[in-house]
């Protein structure tokens, strides 16, 4: 998952979903911070790779991408968390929109039931929401 990476490098301490600024914990900002220097440390280890010093180096490196896997997994864990809270929040107009839907259908289920044509009726569509019998 690049994307992970790429956050945690952008490091952006808020993200902008539906117009609204959701701002990220100090945890997740932390942990993203953490990940990133763990990738330079993992880079820059691979890059003065010895062929001569194998054995060092292949102890080295266990090491170091140990520390980036733990990185890589608190991050992972704070930041996908909070995306998922914030995707719930941004939903809720959609679900509010889907509540009211069917809110209306059960409305027009009872008119209809009472032998009321809903869309002749003068009140459906009064600006204030209310139907007026």
């Amino acid at each position: 998952m690049p994307e992970i990476l790429d956050s945690a490098q952008e490091n952006f301490p808020h993200l902008y979903v539906n117009g609204e600024k959701y701002v990220f914990s100090d945890d997740v900002i932390n942990a993203g911070s953490q990940l990133f220097l763990s990738f330079i440390k993992l880079k820059e280890m691979l890059s003065q790779f010895d062929s001569d010093c194998h054995e060092m180096m292949e102890l080295q490196l266990k090491v170091v991408l140990g520390e980036f896997d733990q990185a890589w997994t608190q991050y992972e864990q704070f930041y996908v968390y909070e995306l998922m809270v914030i995707e719930q929040d941004a939903r809720r107009f959609i679900t509010e929109a889907i509540a009211i839907e069917e809110q209306m259908q059960e409305i027009e289920r009872h008119l209809e039931s009472h032998g009321q044509d809903v869309y002749s009726n003068p009140f459906y569509n009064e600006k204030r929401g209310e139907l007026i019998f």
